[in-house]
């Protein structure tokens, strides 16, 4: 019987969590938006939309960039569609200041989906 060394359980100490949380992401994939620079949202096939709220204090440059492997996604920027997404994508909106509602509107949408504010 194999029996694992102090070095083996420490990589399976540090690795298994990072493991959890990228099964999680790939399992529910449509539920995180976090803070820019770089905000990155996995979609496994969802339809679930998301919003975010981006309050900016000068002329700012909202880059939209990702990868779809299925299906689409529609960007609403104060309820205005400013673009319509199916598989690779980079473009980027100018923002005046203020604060801007955006959503995004999934039809079982697979990938990932990025934006940053410059």
């Amino acid at each position: 019987m194999y029996r694992f060394k102090r070095w083996q359980w420490a990589l399976i100490a540090v690795f298994l969590p990072i493991y959890f949380t990228l099964a999680t992401f790939q399992v529910f994939g449509g539920f995180y938006l976090g803070f820019p620079p770089v905000t990155p949202a996995f979609l496994n096939n969802t339809r679930f939309p998301l919003e975010r709220t981006l309050t900016v204090i000068r002329v700012s440059s909202l880059h939209l960039f990702g990868n779809l492997r299925e299906g689409r996604i529609t960007v609403k920027l104060g309820g205005a569609t400013i673009a319509d997404f199916v598989g690779n994508f980079d473009k980027r909106v100018i923002l005046q200041p203020g604060t801007h509602l955006m959503t995004l509107t999934m039809q079982e949408a697979t990938g990932d989906f990025n934006y940053a504010l410059e």
